[in-house]
C-alpha cells in the first residue's frame, strides 16, 4: 500500500469513528432507571446568598434526581437544618412540569424516631439509605431517570440547543398586612432566547399574606433529556418570624426551550 492509499484508509477510519462517538451537545448523561444513588448537591451561589440574606439565615440544599422519560415530570431532594428542632429537615419531591404542579412528597418525618440522639445522626446519607423503600418506588413509577447533576445543570446565561438563553423576574411587591413587611405578590418569570426576543413562561398571583417572599432569584436550569423543555431553578428567601430566621428555598418551575 503506498503512502497515499494508507492516508485515505486512516482518515476513513477516523470519520467513521467520529460518526459513532456520543455527541458533546446531547442531552443530559442518564443512569439507568432503578439504580439511583445520592444526588449530587447545586449550590447556591454565595454571592446570591450575601445579597439575599441580610441577617443569618436557613440556607436550602438542593439536589436534583431527574426528568422523566416523557419529559413531564421533573424530581428533586431540599434538605436543611429544622430552625425550630435542629433535627435534620429533607423533603423529596415529584412536579408535573407542564402544570407547575407538585404531585408527590415524602418528608422525613422526626416524628418517626424514638429518641433525639437518633433524630440529630441522620443526614442525607442516611436518609438516603436507610429510608429509600419509602420514595424509590415513586421514582420508577413515573420513571424518572437520574441525571448527573453537576453536569446537567447550567448557569445563566446557558447555551442549549446551539443557543444562547437567559431568564428574568418581574415582580410586584405588597405589603404583609398581619405583619408589616413587604412580601412579593406577583410574579412573572420571562425566558430571553437568542434572536428570537423574550417569551413569558410563568405566571404566580399570591394572595396577601400569602407568599412571605421577601427575594427571589433565578439561579439556572436543568434542561430535559430530550432539551426540549427545562426546570428553572428559583430560590426563594422567606421571611422568618419570632425565633424563626429567614430561610433560602428552592423552587422549581417548568418551561419550553
Amino acid at each position: 500500500m503506498n503512502l497515499q492509499s494508507f492516508t485515505i484508509a486512516v482518515l476513513t477510519l477516523l470519520m467513521a469513528c467520529s460518526d459513532n462517538a456520543p455527541s458533546t451537545a446531547s442531552a443530559p448523561r442518564v443512569v439507568q432507571e432503578g439504580s439511583y444513588s445520592i444526588p449530587q448537591e447545586i449550590r447556591i451561589d454565595q454571592d446570591l446568598e450575601a445579597e439575599m440574606c441580610q441577617e443569618k439565615c436557613v440556607i436550602e440544599s438542593f439536589l436534583p434526581i431527574g426528568w422523566s422519560t416523557d419529559g413531564v415530570y421533573f424530581s428533586w431532594i431540599s434538605q436543611s437544618e429544622n430552625p425550630v428542632s435542629g433535627g435534620y429537615h429533607f423533603i423529596i419531591t415529584i412536579q408535573n412540569m407542564l402544570e407547575n404542579q407538585q404531585i408527590w412528597q415524602w418528608k422525613f418525618e422526626e416524628s418517626e424516631l424514638p429518641d433525639w440522639d437518633q433524630i440529630m445522626r441522620y443526614d442525607i446519607v442516611r436518609t438516603w439509605n436507610e429510608k429509600r423503600d419509602r420514595f424509590i418506588p415513586q421514582l420508577e413509577r413515573f420513571k424518572i431517570h437520574q441525571i448527573a447533576a453537576l453536569e446537567s445543570f447550567k448557569r445563566w446565561p446557558a447555551r442549549i440547543n446551539g443557543k444562547a438563553y437567559s431568564a428574568r423576574i418581574e415582580k410586584q411587591m405588597q405589603t404583609n398586612a398581619d405583619y408589616g413587611f413587604t412580601e412579593i405578590g406577583t410574579e412573572e418569570v420571562f425566558l430571553n432566547i437568542e434572536g428570537q426576543g423574550s417569551q413569558k413562561i410563568y405566571t404566580k398571583v399570591h394572595e396577601e399574606g400569602e407568599s412571605w417572599i421577601i427575594h427571589s432569584s433565578l439561579i439556572g436550569i436543568i434542561p430535559s433529556d430530550d432539551r426540549r423543555r427545562g426546570a428553572f431553578v428559583k430560590v426563594n428567601e422567606i421571611a422568618g418570624w419570632h425565633d424563626v430566621p429567614n430561610s433560602l428555598e428552592v423552587e422549581i418551575i417548568g418551561g419550553s426551550l
